[in-house]
């Protein structure tokens, strides 16, 4: 026997963050968004089946989308805002993502894998790859302020843009900046 669930949630993000901490999810993702504090609208769409003699083998897939939220992921990474787009997502982890937000006073564009093709199963290394500009005052403030480097905002002027590339295989990262 198997139960099967789909459906579309819509609400606050933050709410569900904080649901997808206390279940098999925060497993399945890696922890990747333990720490997270996030805000704003959010849709959820899922798709779960769970074989009812073996709810180990349960299986998920899912997209996020998102208008106008905001994110600040653990750790000493920058805060997210006006976050725009959509991730989808499974039990093996992320599979693609194609978001646009707010940080360090700049654009940044994140994007990861392609969209998948159904009955063709996804790589086993994403390719997360953020590219924008940033403000020199915000970056120096950050640094400061975040990294505890003693720099003075007096010190660089200006914008710059940049790209990084992460190769993700679960919860283990090797960047490029």
């Amino acid at each position: 026997p198997l139960l099967t669930m789909t459906g579309d949630i819509a609400g606050d993000l933050a709410g569900m963050v904080q649901t997808a901490n206390q279940s098999p999810v925060r497993r399945w993702l890696g922890q990747a968004h333990d720490d997270a504090q996030a805000s704003g609208p959010a849709r959820l769409a899922l798709d779960l089946r769970v074989p009812l003699n073996r709810a180990s083998d349960t299986t998920v897939n899912g997209e996020l989308a998102l208008k106008g939220s905001g994110l600040k992921l653990g750790g000493s990474l920058p805060p997210l805002s006006q976050l725009e787009g959509r991730l989808l997502f499974s039990d093996q982890g992320f599979h693609f993502m194609a978001m646009q937000a707010r940080s360090l006073g700049g654009v940044t564009r994140l994007s990861m894998g392609e969209e998948p093709t159904p009955g063709i199963q996804s790589p086993a290394v994403s390719r997360l790859v953020a590219q924008g500009n940033f403000q020199s005052v915000e970056l120096v403030g950050w640094l400061r302020d975040v990294i505890g480097l003693p720099l003075s905002k007096a010190v660089v002027s200006g914008a710059t843009s940049y790209q990084l590339e992460a190769d993700i295989k679960r919860s283990q990262i090797q960047m490029q900046i």
